[in-house]
């Protein structure tokens, strides 16, 4: 981790979550609204990016692979948290 900036994980950990919380995890009643404080601007676009693909009925791989990890980060928080 450098100075003033998260790690990868400690970012690729909020955007899971920021993911799971508009709803595409099946994790039912997800809710993190402070997941997208902690995103990048590049993690911003790619949640919106994310966001726009599930609106449209997009389903493809980056919808896929981005719906396990956010399964996966919400229900870490759960049963963490």
């Amino acid at each position: 981790m450098k100075a003033k900036r998260a790690s990868r994980t400690a970012h690729f950990v909020a955007l899971g979550r920021a993911i799971a919380h508009t709803g595409i995890s099946h994790v039912a009643d997800f809710h993190d609204p402070t997941a997208r404080f902690f995103l990048n601007d590049k993690g911003r676009r790619s949640l919106a990016k994310i966001e726009r693909a599930n609106r449209a009925g997009r389903g493809g791989i980056q919808l896929g692979m981005a719906r396990g990890m956010a399964d996966i980060m919400a229900l870490c928080t759960v049963g963490m948290d």
